[in-house]
């Protein structure tokens, strides 16, 4: 079986610890009654860690592009399909996440970026976008992951593929 690049395994699993604990995160603020010291904590961090994201999707997709899959992996149709959605869904949330911003984003005292746009009428209809397609992004997610399960069951083990090894 061949693997992918290590590069693309690297950046795979970063995004997917990254992206995991956003929409996990996410989530449970959105939908729990959290205290508000610890909502303030988790959106802070959650908006710090994916804006430093945002450099390492876009290298995952230049890598992903170059380097391709390995020569014995071929996508059915659905599998490109998710993945593309995947792909595009995620440029999504971290444009519109960043767009919606109306205060400045402070990346872990290190820098601080935008606000990038002052119209809160604007940032609001940013802000519609990224929570819809937050959500879409979690139903891509879990039909991955189940995919993977899939594929694993019918003994195609696709995710010694995405790991590192011999």
């Amino acid at each position: 079986m061949n693997r992918y690049h290590p590069a693309s395994v690297l950046l795979h699993w970063f995004s997917a610890v990254i992206i995991l604990w956003a929409t996990i995160s996410g989530f449970l603020v959105a939908f729990t009654a959290l205290p508000s010291h610890i909502e303030g904590m988790i959106g802070y961090f959650n908006v710090a860690i994916t804006a430093i994201f945002v450099p390492f999707f876009i290298l995952r997709v230049m890598v992903r592009l170059v380097k391709g899959k390995p020569k014995n992996e071929t996508d059915s149709l659905p599998a490109e399909i998710g993945h593309f959605l995947l792909y595009t869904n995620i440029a999504i949330v971290l444009v519109t996440g960043l767009l919606m911003m109306e205060r400045p984003i402070d990346l872990f005292g290190l820098l601080s970026l935008g606000p990038f746009i002052s119209s809160e009428e604007v940032t609001g209809i940013f802000h519609s976008i990224h929570r819809v397609t937050c959500m879409t992004l979690a139903a891509l997610v879990f039909g991955h992951i189940g995919a993977v399960v899939v594929h694993h069951l019918r003994k195609k083990p696709v995710i010694k593929a995405m790991t590192f090894g011999a």
